[in-house]
């Protein structure tokens, strides 16, 4: 079950790390409120859940140009951590995953879509 609990997660772009009961979370939190976004304060790092479950948070990302890794100090209950839409519970179309990569694009530039 595990893996297929990390097919949705991938299919998602969620972090697929972590055993069996921090990835069920994953999977509940993103049926019930969407796919966690880009970092609305790095625009870079991806927002995860925390460990306990209940908060959100972004650790920042790695800087492919200058070869380190940024930190990010963002933090945010789960209500109001940013989410985007839908939640794949099969595999996205070719269509669908050219969806996700524009939601990714236009989290990095602030102007997030996909709550609809």
């Amino acid at each position: 079950k595990n893996d297929e609990l990390k097919d949705v997660l991938r299919w998602n772009r969620q972090m697929v790390g972590g055993n069996k009961n921090a990835l069920l979370s994953r999977v509940i939190d993103g049926h019930l409120y969407g796919r966690l976004s880009r970092c609305p304060m790095c625009k870079e790092g991806k927002v995860k859940l925390s460990d306990d479950g209940e908060t959100a948070l972004c650790n920042g990302f790695f800087d492919e140009g200058t070869g380190r890794r940024v930190g990010c100090i963002y933090k945010a209950e789960l209500a109001d951590a940013p989410r985007l839409r839908p939640w794949f519970t099969r595999e996205p179309t070719e269509a669908e995953t050219e969806e996700m990569d524009a939601q990714d694009e236009a989290a990095k530039t602030g102007v997030v879509g996909g709550d609809e």
